[in-house]
């Protein structure tokens, strides 16, 4: 293989890939509006301080916090 992906970074976009897709599946209010589409970042109305990207994007930083503090392999 050209490019090598470490185990670590294969868990955490496969974590966000799935919580990608159950936010989408849930379509949580907060993100996103009654008529499904996803509502823009900021404050107003029809936007949102948690948009549909900052949640799983959120998830996939603190699952790979969380394998690198469990393994000891951070610098």
């Amino acid at each position: 293989m050209l490019i090598e992906i470490d185990r670590k970074i294969q868990m955490v976009l496969l974590i966000f890939i799935i919580s990608m897709g159950v936010l989408y599946r849930l379509k949580l209010p907060i993100m996103f509006q009654k008529d499904g589409k996803i509502k823009d970042f900021g404050t107003g109305p029809f936007k949102t301080i948690l948009p549909f990207w900052l949640a799983p994007l959120a998830v996939a930083m603190l699952s790979y916090v969380y394998l690198s503090v469990r393994e000891d392999d951070f610098v």
